[in-house]
């Protein structure tokens, strides 16, 4: 037997589609049948990869009692938040507002007719337990309610609906010149709520919130904070966060890649879901912390997670897949979580005793374990003091370790795996093709170039109508029509980040076609700034702006930083003024708390700094040539912008105006540097290229002096 939802090609839905519910997809016939039976809207909003979206399914929507109700009283309708973001976020942020800031998914949401929310939380167990009410008792408490006490239903969702209203209305452009002393507020408050000892933030559970990590590492490194407690004390705080997620239970140390987060405050224990916007994003805060520290450590880290994303993240055409399950075998985590004696098994046939027992003491295996009696490898423990503790040189013990790690990589593997969420996603794409793009450029490593170069073909092959017309994702063999700011946004810097590392023009040309599309379709011409979505139906909570980061950097700071690069790239100042006038649209968040806008301040810093232009004209000896742009490619800050090539094979196209009269000078490759509109003398030959590149090596702070 099954519902409606077996028509669906989302994996969330299809999860649902053999429940006794009769579940809707979110559309016009669920909502006039709402309307003409003036019935309320049961709206549960998750993911496929939800441990308790999938708790709550196996509870409560394949109880016959409980969906009686649900199909006598209520409209019900499943959504996944990774198709309708827009949904989700509108609903979300009404369900929080209800609850004082507590949300988070599954989300149930109960709805009038007229779509305004009047109740809502997130999990409910079948039957009361730990405080919590049974979801058969809260459902006809709302029933009763919404029965007997309309007119206080109606007055509640009036009230809920106006209140975001008014927060929406404070999103505008207000005009006033742009500064960057909020980035002092900014520091002190990443400060005051960071973990210092632990690195994150807070008590558990903790994600790995990386826009966070970038802004703060930007500000540690500005000039005026490089020497400074402050900029110290970020500094350290960022590096402290990334060596926890990566050494603890957070990083998958077989296989590569991040958890969604750790349920502990010290990073041991995931939950277990592993996400491509995680990955992706995680991404950038190793390349930008490794491009100044060079810590090897850090560059494992990226390699791994480039390499897990290649291997498992992609389907057979090269586009990015959105999640992995944290459950497998009916167990949260069984894939991933190791026995004392699995282990031993694993090993004993290649390795000795001793060795056996390193390994356990490297990664904090025991008997008792520290997930479910099981164990989550954890490094417990400074691997150069462990090599010389053991009698070991520290290369030794890595290469003892890393062959370990293969041999329990290999038993994994023939466990059952969780499922993956197939759905190739836009906007998420955008962001994987941006990072792995940037890792293969400042690695020079061609299958990460050519990884993000087939996604982003494979997003233009199946995810357009039309030149600048985008859909939001592709499943199940088909697209899905409605599309989003940040799909426009995430892949119109990821091909930023594709000219980089390929040199091929033809990314700015079609990042060119999307900033056109984008603004076209979603830019609010009265007051500033991006509307996140199209028209939902006209109901009375219509177009959205967000400003604030949520898992994903918010759309608007994502729409301005690429049309503020991109402007900067092709010449044309139209696509900056409208990423200042974004920015200053944002103020109204952004400037009361700027920690929540961290990738918005990161797109201000730019806005106000004048940026710095590299031109390598290629010179008669290609091996010299090639050096020179690697060291270019592996160097250069993400902020700056950089074009190669000569005058001739650019005589036409959106970089012209950067070659004009500049050429080979000698016969060597000639770079040419201009900032603050003014040009230095060239820089003839790889000596002279490579000084002027270490002269704009970012300030390193005294941490590391």
């Amino acid at each position: 037997m099954t519902n409606r939802l077996a028509m669906e090609t989302s994996p969330y839905l299809l999860q649902h589609a053999s429940n006794p519910v009769h579940w809707y997809a979110w559309g016009q016939d669920a909502l006039e049948r709402a309307r003409l039976e003036d019935k309320p809207i049961f709206l549960s909003i998750g993911y496929s990869a939800c441990h308790w979206c999938h708790v709550m399914e196996r509870e409560s929507f394949r109880n016959e009692s409980i969906a009686a109700i649900l199909n006598e009283y209520f409209i019900c309708i499943k959504v996944d938040r990774e198709e309708r973001p827009d949904l989700d976020h509108l609903y979300m942020e009404a369900v929080t507002a209800l609850r004082g800031g507590q949300g988070g998914w599954p989300l149930s949401a109960f709805l009038t007719p007229s779509l305004d929310v009047f109740f809502g939380g997130t999990y409910w167990p079948p039957q009361p337990q730990q405080g919590m009410p049974g979801f058969g008792h809260v459902l006809l408490k709302v029933l009763e309610a919404f029965q007997e006490r309309r007119s206080d239903v109606d007055k509640t969702a009036d009230q809920l609906a106006r209140h975001l209203i008014e927060r929406q209305s404070g999103f505008r452009d207000d005009q006033t010149p742009l500064s960057m002393a909020i980035l002092e507020q900014a520091a002190c408050r990443l400060v005051e709520l960071g973990d210092l000892e632990r690195g994150g933030f807070g008590e558990a559970p903790k994600f790995p919130q990386a826009m966070e990590l970038r802004l703060a590492w930007r500000i540690a490194h500005r000039k005026e904070h490089s020497s400074s407690p402050l900029g110290l004390q970020l500094s350290q705080w960022v590096r402290k966060s990334l060596d926890m997620m990566s050494r603890r239970g957070l990083y998958d140390h077989l296989g590569g890649g991040f958890a969604r987060y750790s349920v502990d405050a010290e990073w041991r224990v995931p939950h277990f879901e592993k996400m491509l916007y995680d990955n992706a994003l995680l991404l950038h805060i190793y390349l930008d912390v490794w491009l100044n520290l060079r810590r090897e450590h850090d560059e494992v880290v990226i390699r791994e997670t480039c390499d897990f994303l290649l291997d498992e993240m992609r389907n057979s055409e090269g586009g990015f897949l959105c999640a992995i399950d944290a459950d497998s075998e009916g167990q949260e985590g069984r894939y991933y979580i190791w026995t004392a004696d699995e282990i031993q098994r694993a090993l004993s046939e290649t390795f000795s005793e001793d060795a056996i027992q390193r390994f356990k003491r490297c990664y904090g295996v025991t008997d008792k374990g520290n997930f479910e009696q099981a164990n989550v490898l954890c490094l417990t423990q400074d691997l150069e003091e462990f090599a010389a503790e053991s009698g070991l040189t520290q290369a030794e013990l890595l290469s003892e370790l890393s062959r370990a790690k293969l041999l329990l990589l290999d038993a994994r593997r023939k466990r059952v795996p969780p499922s993956k969420d197939a759905k190739v996603l836009t906007n998420w794409n955008g962001l994987a093709i941006e990072a792995v793009a940037r890792a293969g450029r400042v690695f020079n490593e061609c299958r990460y170039v050519e990884a993000a170069s087939q996604a982003a073909e494979f997003l233009m092959k199946h995810c357009q109508r039309g030149p600048g017309e985008l859909l939001h994702g592709h499943c199940g063999g088909r697209a899905t029509g409605t599309v989003f700011l940040d799909d426009y946004s995430h892949l119109l810097v990821a091909f930023l980040s594709l000219y980089e590392a390929t040199l091929d023009c033809l990314w700015l040309e079609r990042a060119e076609v999307l900033a056109e599309g984008m603004i076209g379709r979603f830019h609010d011409a009265e007051k500033g700034g991006f509307f996140y979505n199209e028209n939902l139906h006209g109901e009375r909570l219509n177009r959205i702006k967000e400003f604030h980061d949520a898992s994903l950097p918010s759309g608007n700071a994502t729409a301005a930083q690429g049309l503020q690069r991109l402007g900067g790239m092709i010449g044309k100042p139209k696509y900056q003024e409208l990423a200042q006038e974004t920015v200053r649209a944002g103020r109204a968040l952004w400037g009361r708390h700027p920690e929540a806008a961290s990738k918005m301040l990161v797109v201000l810093a730019a806005c106000c700094e004048s940026p710095t232009h590299w031109v390598l004209v290629p010179g008669d000896d290609a091996t010299v040539n090639r050096a020179a742009l690697r060291l270019l490619q592996a160097r250069i800050p993400t902020e700056h912008y950089f074009a190669f090539g000569t005058e001739a094979e650019h005589r036409t196209g959106p970089l012209a105006h950067l070659f004009e009269g500049r050429t080979c000078q000698r016969g060597q490759p000639t770079l040419y540097v201009c900032k603050n509109f003014t040009c230095a003398a060239p820089a003839i030959g790889l000596d002279a290229i490579q000084n002027a590149v270490e002269a704009t090596r970012q300030p390193t702070s005294v941490a590391e002096l």
